[in-house]
């Protein structure tokens, strides 16, 4: 599993409709941005609803929707444009 004091940087990428999962894009910008193997991540489905995620990204529809949560000691934001941003807890936000 994943140490809460590795240290996090922030990620940033356009997921691709041809790149699989949308699932698959999020854990891997998590891994990355933690610096770890996926499967040192726990299930993203303890942290949100993974069907609800591949929707998003299939759709596009609504390229205004943001759907922002925490996961294995990050902030996940994606967009309905298909944007994940993964950063440090608090980077930038209030506590």
């Amino acid at each position: 599993m994943c140490d809460d004091e590795t240290e996090v940087r922030e990620v940033v990428r356009r997921a691709e409709r041809s790149s699989g999962s949308a699932v698959a894009s999020v854990v891997e910008c998590v891994a990355a941005a933690r610096d770890v193997s996926v499967t040192d991540l726990p299930p993203l489905g303890q942290a949100v609803d993974p069907d609800a995620i591949d929707l998003l990204f299939a759709e596009r529809t609504r390229p205004e929707c943001t759907v922002s949560f925490e996961f294995a000691g990050t902030m996940v934001d994606i967009t309905g444009r298909g944007d994940v941003r993964v950063s440090p807890l608090g980077d930038g936000g209030s506590d």
